[in-house]
């Protein structure tokens, strides 16, 4: 069986990249809106309100009912837990630089959630295309990563895959539903589009996008 796509012309592809569900933090770079998921929400909350409610002043006991109330997991914490947040707090209350003060939040977070999160920078193809993002290492690989990158600055590409009962016979005559891929050469996107249908590379038929001509119009002069 034979599988017919057409790339979408570049300047008028959709990415269907969504940053809401993800678990990933997307923030650093003023020209972009910040995104945060709610775990960095709690625990963002959390370390303010042990600054403006003094939390280091508190005994263990009640230290350890705070953090229960404003960071609740269900396996509880320890008191090595305890006694690790409370440092981290002052870290976080005394650090000179935002570095540092980052690395107690972050510190804090890892304890939360029993996940170790990383700090990455994801680049677009333009100057002023960045973004820095911190997500939990265990969830995502290198490549899922990567793929976000691509989605997030749009960088990949958007086919249609012909799903009507006729072959088409030229890439205008290909109708159907969009599938977006993330390679950088025909043989990767073929790969991927593959994958995807469930076929083989060479069961594909792909016309991909070449470049738009322009034709020049003429009125005649008065």
């Amino acid at each position: 069986m034979k599988y017919f796509v057409r790339q979408v012309e570049p300047k008028l592809q959709t990415c269907p990249f969504k940053m809401f569900g993800l678990g990933i933090v997307f923030k650093g770079n003023p020209h972009y809106i910040d995104h945060y998921c709610s775990e960095w929400d709690y625990a963002l909350r959390f370390i303010r309100r042990a600054n403006t409610y003094s939390y280091l002043d508190l005994s263990d006991k009640e230290l350890r009912q705070n953090i229960e109330e404003d960071i609740p997991r269900e396996k509880g914490y320890s008191d090595e837990d305890v006694d690790t947040i409370r440092s981290l707090i002052a870290d976080y209350q005394t650090a000179d630089t935002t570095a540092k003060e980052n690395s107690a939040f972050i510190g804090i977070l890892n304890i939360f959630t029993s996940r170790t999160w990383v700090r990455r920078t994801i680049r677009g193809c333009c100057q002023g295309e960045w973004q820095i993002i911190y997500y939990p290492e265990e969830e995502f690989s290198d490549q899922d990563i990567k793929n976000i990158e691509i989605e997030y600055f749009d960088m990949g590409y958007e086919w249609i895959v012909h799903d009507q009962d006729n072959t088409p016979e030229k890439p205008e005559d290909v109708t159907g539903y969009s599938v977006y891929t993330h390679g950088w050469n025909t043989e990767t996107n073929r790969k991927e589009l593959a994958e995807y249908l469930c076929c083989e590379p060479e069961d594909i038929v792909m016309w991909e996008y070449d470049h738009d001509k322009i034709i020049p119009l003429y009125r005649k002069a008065a």
